[in-house]
């Protein structure tokens, strides 16, 4: 619902960037975001090969901003469960307004 806060917000292989900042807006203060999916390079091993759908390098930890803790980001190849490139963050989102 419009307005609603969660205490975790996961999402895995899922990017349509006009939503990005829509999905980051609903974690919380003191919640966590939890975020994987394909990154740029993964053409090299098959789908998603479209841009549109593959994050850069650093994306997602500049679409937070200052008001995110981060606890890990990757951005790299992985094997399992199968080859590919992966994006991913866990951040915690600041319990007061980062000033």
């Amino acid at each position: 619902m419009e307005g609603d806060l969660y205490d975790i917000v996961l999402v895995s292989n899922y990017l349509y960037r006009p939503h990005l900042i829509n999905i980051i807006e609903l974690v919380s203060p003191g919640g966590f975001l939890v975020y994987e999916t394909f990154g740029d390079g993964n053409e090299r091993f098959g789908k998603p090969s479209n841009p549109n759908f593959l994050l850069k390098s650093g994306e997602l930890r500049s679409s937070v901003g200052d008001g995110f803790v981060i606890i890990e980001d990757f951005f790299g190849e992985v094997e399992e469960p199968q080859h590919a490139v992966k994006s991913r963050l866990f951040a915690r989102r600041a319990e007061y307004p980062i000033e």
